[in-house]
């Protein structure tokens, strides 16, 4: 149980602080992780599109 309280307390921290991160960006700042999280998804949709199913 304890194990298990630790892994929730660095969860909830990891998410608390990305969010204040993401926050704390400029106008420019968030078009540029828009656009290199769009580019990251695009790559991983055609990565797992073009794989054969057999």
């Amino acid at each position: 149980m304890f194990y298990a309280d630790v892994l929730g307390a660095w969860v909830r921290s990891s998410l608390y602080q990305s969010w204040h991160w993401f926050n704390a960006l400029g106008i420019e700042e968030c078009f540029v992780v828009l656009g290199l999280s769009a580019a990251v998804g695009l790559i991983c949709m055609r990565g797992f599109g073009s794989r054969k199913h057999r």
